[in-house]
């Protein structure tokens, strides 16, 4: 799922009709916590997600947090490049 810069009312959108878990998110706002962030990471469950944030504007801690407490895996670009390939079935994320 890719939120992009998706406000809270539509994470609640979200939040109100996803059935099932996303492979991968890409963090909305550059990982800054909205009001109902962790509802949002707990509906979309994803194994993966990417958070784009640099030294300058890093991502907030409880973001991080909540979606390790999920068991994600956390790619953030201000340590890297990411790539994200699939072939239709399965996804691989490389940093």
């Amino acid at each position: 799922m890719y939120a992009g810069d998706a406000e809270e009312a539509r994470l609640e959108e979200v939040i109100n009709q996803t059935e099932g878990e996303y492979t991968l998110l890409k963090v909305p706002h550059h990982g800054r916590l909205a009001a109902n962030s962790e509802t949002f990471f707990e509906t979309v469950n994803p194994e993966y997600a990417v958070i784009t944030s640099s030294d300058k504007n890093t991502e907030e801690e409880e973001v991080v947090s909540a979606l390790e407490e999920l068991g994600t895996t956390i790619y953030l670009t201000r340590e890297g490049n990411i790539q994200v390939s699939s072939d239709g079935n399965s996804i691989q994320v490389v940093q």
